[in-house]
């Protein structure tokens, strides 16, 4: 234009500070902004909301104050071009400044401001300033606005309050693929995975098109849905469709999760060797599928693929090692922990809180108590953060420590790091199984006295366990029945029948196990801790009956499982299983251990 020698007037600029912050160009920005004032166009409303915008979104938020002050009449479109801007640049805290400016200034807010101020209350936690910003949108008839109603459903949902988000939702005049992605995203925040489900399938009646946000917000719900089993297919076929599988690496990590969560590794798998090569070789999507089958119960898969990414060249991230380390321990696989250490160690993240707790988990459970200590004492130094002291007391009380598991707390306390919810846990449990009852009580009051943490159900359970174990029966059913601020779950009920079976208590074990059996009638625990009870007393009829009354409910006791590691290769046993590929030779040698079993029982007999 100026080599023709034509002039720019206010539209040409607005239009060249538009591209500039498409193209995100501050210094372009900033040669137009001089020519601007040169023409004195600065001081004009129109040129200088768009000065401010553009700054905004090259995320240089002082030069868009300092336009913003000299706007001689800024009017709602410059306040909410600075209030966008903030919130993008994170700023969501200044943006609520910005918002109480514009009312102090006489200016009335628009769907933009509303939408805008919503979505920093969210992500500030300000929630009372969110409904405060609610009810002045409704005095100005813009509560049913598709960018205010769909910023409402968002931040109702966040802040778990999904009937008012479904309020919110039922107002907008023309719902989005936006406001409906929000409701969605809000019943999965909020575990109901039906609604969110439902929620899906009405936005294909209503001819929305789902965005990949809207398949990697649903897909997770699926696997906890009760339409599970054919959900996750029907799913993946509609992100194939749409073209939001390939291309979209978190739907594919939330489909991987799906399958995974769905107990359908196969397809997971399948899934896995059909994602393009870029993603496929991702850190991101390798992660998933390794923590997925952790997760999930798949253990020797989990470090089977570990492994496989690492000699694929992919250097596995925290999150990978943690997943890793979880795998070997909950196989109890000391070989297979102690490469995955080693790993850790060249790979630099050994003092990591996050895989530094899980070292000290992996050890504990594997039983290697003083590799584990050493490990905590690595990862002790981030003393602000509680997980690894937590590993560190939890790891010592299932392996019977509890006075070293106290000694860790009180060190803990002595470090300044704040004892949490997940800590008393572990301390609560080192006393259970010490016996020692009046630690356990004092412990547990200090929780809200002196820690002001309110017990959980968990909290509730560890401490009938202690007065059950200790042999305090009578006051652990009181607790139960009387003491409680909830209704007694199935855990709870479980731990006192199991204390009752430990002291041969049959009545107190008769009643705990009929409640059980009410709060969950298809779990197998009540009939086979009654039966161990029966059992004791010689009551074999006993025994019969209740093995007949599972059978007759459909109850069935999982099958229990051990592994044993021999040179290179950790072995899986399945009780009753008569399909693995050396189940004859296992069989046989069985055979011949009972035998033997039965020749020296029969020879002690006879030296009697």
């Amino acid at each position: 234009m100026k080599g023709w020698g034509l002039p720019c007037d206010e539209f040409t600029y607005v239009s060249l500070f538009g591209a500039s912050a498409s193209l995100e160009s501050p210094r372009l920005g900033r040669q137009l902004h001089c020519a601007v004032i040169k023409r004195s166009y600065d001081r004009n409303a129109f040129v200088g909301n768009s000065v401010v915008d553009m700054y905004c979104k090259c995320g240089e938020l002082g030069s868009a104050m300092r336009q913003f002050e000299l706007i001689p009449d800024r009017d709602v479109v410059s306040w909410n071009a600075l209030m966008v801007g903030q919130v993008h640049s994170g700023c969501e805290q200044e943006a609520l400044c910005t918002f109480c400016g514009l009312r102090g200034d006489a200016v009335e807010p628009d769907a933009v401001s509303f939408g805008t101020v919503i979505s920093a209350c969210s992500s500030t936690g300000a929630f009372e300033v969110g409904k405060q910003a609610h009810c002045l949108a409704v005095r100005l008839g813009l509560e049913s606005n598709t960018c205010v109603g769909s910023s409402l459903v968002d931040m109702y949902g966040k802040f778990g309050e999904m009937e008012s988000a479904r309020r919110a939702f039922a107002l907008i005049h023309e719902r989005s693929e936006v406001s409906t992605n929000a409701l969605i995203a809000g019943y999965v925040q909020n575990d109901n995975a039906d609604e969110a489900v439902c929620s899906f399938r009405r936005m294909l009646r209503q001819g929305l098109r789902p965005s990949p946000f809207t398949f990697a917000s649903v897909l997770p719900a699926c696997a906890d849905s009760s339409s599970a089993s054919s959900m996750g297919r029907q799913l993946h076929s509609q992100a194939l469709k749409s073209g939001s599988l390939h291309g979209d690496v978190y739907v594919e990590v939330a489909l991987l999760t799906t399958y995974l969560k769905s107990r359908r590794p196969e397809d997971a798998v399948r899934l896995f060797s059909e994602v393009p090569g870029e993603d496929k070789w991702g850190l991101i999507v390798w992660t998933a599928i390794i923590s997925g089958h952790a997760q999930n119960g798949y253990y020797e898969d989990a470090i089977s693929l570990f492994w496989k990414m690492h000699n694929h060249g992919v250097l596995p991230d925290q999150s990978a090692f943690a997943s890793a380390l979880g795998a070997c321990a909950d196989l109890a696989s000391l070989r297979d922990g102690g490469a995955v250490h080693s790993l850790l160690v060249r790979s630099g993240f050994v003092s990591d809180e996050y895989t530094g707790s899980a070292l000290v988990d992996m050890y504990s459970k594997c039983g290697d108590i003083s590799s584990a200590v050493r490990a905590f004492e690595e990862v002790k130094k981030n003393k602000g953060d509680p997980i690894s002291w937590n590993s560190m007391i939890a790891g010592l009380a299932k392996n019977g420590l509890a006075e070293e598991a106290l000694a860790i707390f009180q060190q803990m306390c002595d470090f300044g790091v704040d004892p949490d919810e997940v800590t008393f846990l572990g301390v609560l449990t080192a006393c259970s199984h010490a016996g020692l009852v009046s630690e356990g009580r004092r412990l547990f009051d200090s929780m809200g006295r002196k820690y002001g943490l309110t017990p959980r159900a968990d909290h509730y359970a560890c401490l009938v366990d202690l007065l059950g174990r200790g042999g305090h029966l009578e006051e652990a059913e009181a607790l139960v029945r009387k003491g409680l601020p909830f209704e007694p779950d199935g855990v709870i009920w479980a731990t006192l029948l199991s204390a009752c079976r430990v002291h041969g208590d049959g009545a107190r074990g008769g009643r705990a196990a009929a409640e059980l059996m009410k709060v969950d009638p298809r779990v197998s625990s009540p009939y086979v801790l009654l039966s161990g009870l029966c059992a004791g007393w010689g009551n074999w009829e006993g025994v019969r009956a209740l093995r007949g009354a599972m059978k007759e409910r459909g109850v069935r006791k999982a099958a229990g499982r051990s592994w044993i590691t021999v040179g290179e290769e950790t072995c899986a046993f399945v009780a009753g299983d008569k399909f693995h590929p050396d189940a004859v030779g296992i069989y046989s040698v069985l055979d011949d251990l009972s035998a033997a079993i039965q020749e020296d029982e029969g020879r002690a007999g006879v030296e009697d």
